[in-house]
């Protein structure tokens, strides 16, 4: 065997793991000499990666800061529209509530308001005791009853209302009743004859010629009315019956007509019952 040979390739093996001693392996495989550069090369790359890492990261936390106020933004529009939006609900509603409070007041006249003891007629008008009808009679747009021997067309006329009562209607047994109208606000309404109460037969409309009144007045003639009073005639307690309707009329022979309000003027007729 060759000695020589084989110890010359020991002396080459030793030199070679010496230099691989000596070197660095790059991530990307390149092979450097650390005795010439240190491998300073290798530390500037790992910077420069760590760098970027770093630099993607504070990337993404801006993102998500920026992601985070664009969420509270849109958190806070949709609570202030939805705020707006239910306010101008509930002050719509709190307004429609307001009109509907003014129209049920308006419609129980708040401006002529009723006592416990007084009760309002369903019906209330004038007719002539021929060929005038309710509508022919009322004088001011509708809102008056002429009460006259002769008023229109040398025709009588008379003002006729229909009570009617409750089956739990209170009193039951009343010992006072009185029937109050009151004369309008015009220079032609006084009178120097308020008219009698009668009661008449029962109606459910006011038709021409009147209905037929029973044989004497319940109540007499009151006297002079002056403009805008109140003019009350007393009547029989037994009238007023729980579960049945009054019809009275009120007839005057005085051909200096008398004028009162009637459901639509501006105190209405009612009848007090205690």
């Amino acid at each position: 065997m060759d000695f020589s040979a084989l110890n010359a390739w020991r002396r080459a093996a030793s030199v070679l793991s010496v230099a691989l001693g000596l070197g660095c392996t790059m991530p990307n495989g390149q092979f450097i000499d650390c005795e010439d550069t240190g491998c300073e090369v290798a530390e500037a790359d790992t910077s420069a990666t760590e760098g970027s890492g770093e630099s993607e990261g504070e990337a993404g936390e801006s993102t998500s800061e920026s992601g985070e106020d664009s969420t509270s933004e849109d958190s806070s529009e949709d609570t202030g529209e939805s705020s707006s939006e239910d306010t101008g609900e509930s002050s719509s509603e709190d307004s429609e509530s307001d009109d509907a409070t003014e129209d049920s007041e308006s419609s129980t006249g708040t401006e002529d308001p009723l006592g416990d003891d007084e009760l309002l007629p369903d019906i209330a008008g004038c007719v002539g005791l021929d060929a005038i009808d309710a509508a022919g009679c009322a004088a001011e747009d509708g809102t008056i009853m002429v009460v006259d021997a002769d008023g229109i067309d040398d025709e009588q006329t008379i003002a006729c209302m229909r009570f009617s009562f409750s089956d739990n209607f209170e009193p039951a047994a009343p010992t006072q009743v009185e029937l109050q109208l009151h004369s309008a606000s015009l220079s032609t309404a006084a009178s120097s004859s308020s008219g009698a109460v009668w009661v008449a037969e029962p109606f459910d409309a006011l038709e021409p010629g009147g209905p037929e009144l029973k044989e004497e007045a319940v109540a007499t003639d009151q006297g002079f009315v002056d403009v805008d009073v109140d003019v009350n005639w007393p009547l029989p307690a037994e009238l007023v019956e729980p579960g049945s309707s009054l019809h009275l009329c009120v007839v005057s022979e005085d051909t200096n007509n008398v004028q009162y309000w009637n459901l639509d003027g501006e105190i209405r007729p009612r009848l007090i019952v205690n």
